[in-house]
């Protein structure tokens, strides 16, 4: 009850909490494609990642659109800024994700909880501002 509260009283929370829980829905995507690929192929865990990102990004678009930011801006505007957005965070999550497994051969699940984490609140700052 306090969280619904917390949530009428401050918009950009309960907007921020729309996005965490779409997000969540696109994360569990990528993470299903990460490790499928990852156990399936000899791909390396940052082109694995890179893959499972693009599908979680499809997801997200879709779930952001028309649910957390309720748009009304025409997909041939909100979809290239979108996936610009989105493109931006897969170049960071995949370099991260290098840096963290690959040349610090840190475990690729805790590289990429790590990186989700600081992808997420970079990519809701610029959806909100500017793609939606």
């Amino acid at each position: 009850m306090n969280i619904i509260k917390s949530v009428n009283r401050f918009p950009l929370f309960g907007l921020f909490i729309k996005y965490a829980g779409v997000g969540a829905i696109g994360t569990i995507v990528h993470y299903v494609a990460l490790i499928t690929l990852v156990e399936a192929t000899s791909l390396a865990a940052y082109l694995c990642s890179f893959i499972g990102a693009l599908l979680g990004a499809i997801v997200n678009y879709f779930l952001n659109y028309f649910f957390t930011f309720k748009s009304t801006t025409e997909h041939k505007t909100s979809a290239p800024r979108f996936f610009i957005t989105a493109l931006i965070a897969v170049i960071v999550n995949t370099g991260l994700m290098y840096l963290f497994s690959h040349v610090l051969a840190w475990n690729y699940l805790i590289a990429q909880i790590i990186v989700t984490g600081a992808v997420v609140l970079m990519t809701f700052e610029i959806n909100r501002k500017w793609t939606f």
